[in-house]
């Protein structure tokens, strides 16, 4: 019986221990892939809100001369990119493409491409971040795409 009774008084100062300890996080402290507070967007985005948020995934990833507080944002490996951490994945991205977008185009009604110049030049040639279209999934492309295609004027 007092056997029980400690085992009982110990899981209660266990639980009560537990509570105190339980540190809450505000939505903005959550980290995001784009470094801004995390929406639960439920209608498509406009162009310039399209542009903006690719502009901020760009600059929070570390694709541009910008460094990234990689306590505060969450990065996403592109596929087929590998490294111990983050700060190693800087190092291959750090100042790969301009901070602005060269161009937005939308495509198969509900997807977003917007377009980014490398840093060095590249005669029509540009990275694509791709979006669907609440902004909900962000990715970098692999492959480079042609500006003047992105721009919508291509021949």
């Amino acid at each position: 019986m007092k056997r029980l009774l400690t085992t009982v008084l110990f899981l209660l100062l266990l639980a009560v221990a537990c509570k105190e300890t339980v540190i809450t996080r505000k939505p903005a402290d959550v980290p995001t892939i784009t470094g801004l507070p995390a929406e639960n967007r439920k209608t498509a985005l406009t162009q310039p809100e399209v542009v903006a948020l690719a502009e901020a995934f760009v600059r929070a990833q570390g694709y541009t001369d910008f460094i990234p507080d990689f306590t505060k944002i969450k990065v996403q490996f592109e596929r087929m990119e590998y490294a111990s951490t983050p700060q190693d994945v800087l190092k291959y991205r750090h100042n790969l493409l301009r901070p602005k977008a060269v161009g937005v185009r939308q495509y198969d009604n509900k997807k977003w491409l917007v377009g980014f110049a490398y840093y060095w030049e590249e005669e029509n040639i540009a990275r694509a971040v791709t979006m669907d279209s609440i902004g909900a999934i962000i990715t970098m492309q692999l492959q480079d795409v042609r500006i003047d295609w992105v721009q919508g004027l291509e021949d």
